[in-house]
């Protein structure tokens, strides 16, 4: 679950819901990118969403 709230994130970044890129590397690179702005610019962490936990 926390995996797929990440790449949603991600997905907000047009160049990375899109893939511009016409390498493997400068699309991964533009994924790095987009994760330490996400991460820099704060915003809402992944672990604050609510979500069912298994009893």
């Amino acid at each position: 679950n926390l995996i797929e709230r990440m790449f949603g994130r991600l997905k907000d970044w047009r160049r990375i819901a899109t893939r511009y890129d016409r390498s493997a590397h400068a699309c991964m690179s533009a994924i790095c990118i987009a994760a330490t702005g996400i991460f820099r610019l704060g915003g809402p962490s992944l672990e604050e969403t609510p979500f069912k936990t298994p009893s």
